[in-house]
């Protein structure tokens, strides 16, 4: 499923897709779902976008069918391959006699399918090997060159040229950046007394995620859990 604001002021734009069985989903800062077929039972879609879209003349019905990437977005968060280095990098994995290539003419490009077949059945330690990923093997590969140091280290602190912000504006030009891999740093933070969260302090091949609160009553959080936890004063309980 995927979300976008309203220009209505009030309410959102969605729109949902079954991902079909024995194929995987891959999607990285970006919408992935692209026509809206009115026929199709395994999708989903708010009852007025087809509406919305048209009043404010992002899609014409003369067109075909709505484009939901290019309707409510410019096709990507920051450059082609902020995102879809990472799509093309999993799905290269996942099927490799489909030959994908990791260049792309620009953020809408269709040469990344909604989903995709593996051309073998995944394990467990596959799936947990695709979120370690840095491009190893690839002419990308961030444990190789001079920025990876003497012993091969695939981090990156972020640059000046790295983006920043919600910079999908095709008409800004880009001096580069670091690649950004599957396993980037991931540190998630959410507002005092919601909701649990996750939180994963390091990159994904080196990190153990545990639940987190920030109540101010607890003092140390050195729990490490193999299950998930129902509510928050279990997990206050087990801090």
């Amino acid at each position: 499923m995927e979300m976008a604001p309203s220009p209505e002021g009030t309410g959102g734009l969605w729109v949902a897709k079954k991902v079909p069985d024995g194929e995987v989903f891959v999607a990285a800062n970006e919408f992935r779902i692209r026509d809206i077929d009115p026929d199709d039972p395994d999708m989903l879609y708010a009852r007025d976008l087809h509406a919305i879209a048209e009043k404010n003349g992002w899609w014409n019905p003369d067109d075909g069918q709505l484009d939901w990437l290019a309707t409510v977005s410019q096709g990507e968060y920051n450059h082609p391959y902020y995102s879809l280095r990472r799509v093309w990098r999993l799905q290269s994995r996942l099927a490799p006699s489909q030959e994908k290539s990791p260049w792309v003419e620009n953020g809408l490009t269709r040469a990344y399918p909604f989903s995709i077949k593996p051309d073998h059945k995944l394990n467990v330690r596959d799936v947990m090997s695709l979120y370690r990923d840095h491009y190893q093997g690839t002419q990308f590969d961030l444990s190789k060159g001079v920025t990876a140091g003497p012993f091969g280290c695939p981090y990156r602190y972020p640059g000046p040229k790295d983006p920043k912000g919600d910079t999908g504006d095709p008409s800004i030009k880009r001096e580069g950046a670091w690649e950004r891999p599957i396993s980037i740093t991931l540190q998630e933070k959410w507002p005092r007394r919601q909701a649990i969260p996750i939180n994963g302090m390091k990159n994904q091949n080196g990190r153990r995620d545990r639940p987190a609160t920030q109540d101010l009553k607890v003092k140390k959080m050195s729990i490490d859990i193999h299950k998930p936890i129902s509510d928050k004063e279990t997990v206050k309980t087990k801090l």
